[in-house]
């Protein structure tokens, strides 16, 4: 998959009035606003998979050949095929959950910006 690469920014502040702390916060994720995707599909089948079909050799078109993995080099098309969305991504991203931080899919999370404020005591 893609590198990633992101710069955060952030800005705080804090008034303190005798036990009490008023806050701002400020936050930009992913400032340059990088894309690259992060997941993907990773399906690979072999003969242990019904959907393992050979793609090369004198039998294509069957399930794809058994290998024993200390004695054999397994080969692709004959004993483990990729399956035909693999790389691609499969859920969009976005965010939300229990982090706004958090991003759910195959995807860097795009340019984000977080506005808080709030007392402590």
């Amino acid at each position: 998959f893609d590198n990633i690469s992101a710069t955060d920014l952030s800005v705080n502040y804090e008034f303190p009035i005798q036990k009490v702390t008023f806050f701002a916060q400020a936050k930009m994720i992913n400032t340059f606003n990088n894309q690259a995707q992060i997941n993907g599909d990773i399906t690979v089948r072999t003969a242990r998979n019904a959907s393992c079909i050979k793609t090369i050799g004198a039998n294509i078109g069957k399930r794809c050949a058994t290998f024993n993995p200390f004695t054999d080099t397994p080969v692709e098309g004959i004993n483990w095929v990729k399956a035909a969305t693999f790389g691609k991504p499969r859920t969009p991203t976005t965010s939300g959950g229990v982090s706004l931080l958090a991003a759910n899919g195959d995807f860097q999370l795009p340019r984000t910006y977080l506005f808080s404020f709030g007392g402590r005591f």
